[in-house]
């Protein structure tokens, strides 16, 4: 009998020892249950505001190359600068400012008028209707000045409703940095 055992005993070893778990890869199992939702994530930080606009001012930049300047008569170049923002309303009760940018980036209000000689002058005045500004460059001695050449331009309108502020804080309108900082306008 003990021998039957130990023939026994040494055949389950020798049985186990030899099974490998190699083999062919069975079917996919049925998916489980949806598990419980976790916890929200904190949120961000928000980003900086950006400066405020104002809704009642606009401005557009023209830039007027030679070969738009038309001759009127014998001694004016004009050009007209289409601005849908002039309306009726801005005509009767706002402000419209034309400004001339220089090279260096510094602004002057129209109109205005040089000395290039003590004999002679050279005037830049606009007319504004709806809807366009037209700048008229004369000359004092009655002849046709020189092609006006490139010369860029700032169109600003201002709403009725915000042209008061200019009185009331005693902003100087022919300084475009000082429109441009209460207006809180970009170049």
């Amino acid at each position: 009998m003990k021998k039957l055992l130990f023939s026994l005993a040494l055949l389950v070893i020798i049985g186990l020892s030899s099974c490998t778990k190699e083999g062919k890869q069975g079917e996919q199992g049925i998916q489980g249950e949806q598990g419980i939702a976790g916890t929200n994530g904190t949120n961000g930080t928000n980003g900086i505001n950006g400066s405020n606009g104002n809704a009642n001012v606009h401005y557009s930049i023209y830039a007027v190359l030679s070969s738009n300047w038309l001759v009127s008569t014998s001694q004016t170049y004009y050009v007209t600068l289409i601005d849908t923002a002039i309306t009726s309303n801005i005509l009767y009760m706002g402000a419209v400012l034309v400004y001339e940018i220089t090279n260096n980036n510094t602004y002057t209000l129209l109109p205005y008028t040089i000395y290039p000689a003590s004999t002679y002058s050279e005037s830049n005045i606009i007319f504004v209707k709806q809807g366009q500004v037209e700048i008229v460059i004369i000359d004092s001695d009655l002849t046709l000045p020189a092609n006006p050449g490139l010369r860029d331009y700032k169109v600003v309108t201002i709403a009725g409703s915000t042209k008061s502020k200019m009185k009331k804080n005693n902003i100087d309108y022919s300084n475009y940095n000082e429109v441009k900082k209460a207006f809180n306008l970009v170049n």
